[in-house]
């Protein structure tokens, strides 16, 4: 997430008049291992090596779906770096 984007939504909580409430601010529902497939993709680059047979951490992923829903904040820039020319 770029931080503006999380600036945005902190600043946006501020000024809203609700007073009560937790809001996560997250970018995209993505594991990480599916973002560094995407970055690698991006760049050319071979996708980070994994052993199938390893046990997985556990997964602790957010939603903004309430700051989006009721505070009318929106994501504004995207997770994925551009690919240099």
């Amino acid at each position: 997430m770029h931080v503006d984007d999380y600036a945005d939504a902190v600043v946006t909580s501020l000024r809203s008049p609700l007073r009560e409430g937790v809001f996560d601010i997250t970018a995209e529902h993505i594991r990480n291992g599916d973002y560094l497939d995407g970055v690698a993709d991006r760049f050319g680059l071979a996708r980070p090596p994994r052993d199938p047979e390893a046990p997985r951490s556990r997964s602790y992923r957010c939603s903004s779906t309430a700051a989006r829903e009721t505070l009318g904040w929106a994501l504004v820039r995207e997770i994925w770096p551009a690919a240099a020319s």
